[in-house]
């Protein structure tokens, strides 16, 4: 089950105009979190905004082997966003997780990370748990320019990464599916590949990992509102006729066949 509780905020940093990094002490949620889930965040108890925002966890924090807390990455791009841009390091705030299913994480099989943007997150989380678990990844990054891609966060939690910018201020120029393609060819029989952030982005990463015969699990983004399946805010089409599925219930982590990217 989720827990509800408050979260304290112990650092905040601007990465860039839009997007900030939030580490908050909450060792309860920090302790059952897995790579691929999230937590609904408040910028307050106040009823405006009404609904809280979900957010991908982007890696756990410990003192001496211990979780106390996690980090999120976070873009205003909203009321609600930008009412929790506005807090302050010792400020408190309303959080409910982990939320959603997770990537299970398997050191004896290497994963192929694609991520973009703030959808760097379920990445990082499962580099840092495959890190702690001695196992194998490759993590390719990309933005549409160098502040767009926050290796400095990835740093912090040891994890690197392969960058590629649209406009090429940092790393390759390109879009990080441009690079997937020879990497998934370079990999070992056991692949997976996990991919997270825009919508087009991670169709691209299943229809090339489909033309390989590679497995594709995909953490999928949608707005919502509850984060517990019963707003309906955050549906998906299945394939196979099963209709819709939530991405708070059947998801985040879903595979990536599965998903009709055209409804």
């Amino acid at each position: 089950m989720p827990l509800v509780t408050k979260a304290k905020i112990i650092a905040k940093r601007q990465l860039n105009a839009e997007e900030f990094a939030l580490d908050l002490r909450c060792p309860e949620i920090a302790a059952a979190a897995k790579p691929g889930q999230f937590v609904m965040l408040r910028a307050s108890e106040a009823i405006d905004p009404l609904t809280p925002r979900p957010l991908s966890v982007f890696a756990r924090l410990s003192d001496g082997g211990k979780p106390i807390g996690f980090t999120l990455i976070i873009k205003t791009f909203g009321r609600g966003t930008r009412a929790v841009a506005q807090r302050n390091v010792g400020d408190l705030l309303p959080v409910t997780g982990p939320l959603g299913n997770h990537l299970e994480i398997n050191p004896s099989r290497r994963l192929l990370m694609v991520a973009g943007g703030t959808g760097i997150a379920p990445a990082a989380f499962a580099a840092q748990e495959l890190n702690r678990a001695g196992g194998d990844y490759a993590l390719l990054y990309g933005g549409c320019s160098r502040d767009a891609v926050h290796l400095a966060e990835l740093e912090k939690i040891d994890v690197e990464a392969i960058a590629v910018t649209e406009d090429g201020s940092l790393g390759r120029r390109g879009l990080v599916t441009d690079i997937l393609a020879p990497q998934l060819k370079s990999g070992p029989d056991n692949l997976l590949c996990f991919a997270c952030g825009p919508w087009e982005m991670m169709r691209r990463s299943a229809e090339i990992c489909a033309a390989g015969g590679i497995d594709c699990a995909c953490s999928l983004e949608r707005y919502m509102a509850c984060g517990i399946g019963v707003c309906l805010s955050c549906i998906y089409r299945n394939k196979g006729g099963e209709g819709y599925h939530t991405c708070c219930q059947e998801g985040p982590v879903v595979d990536g066949l599965e998903v009709d990217w055209d409804a």
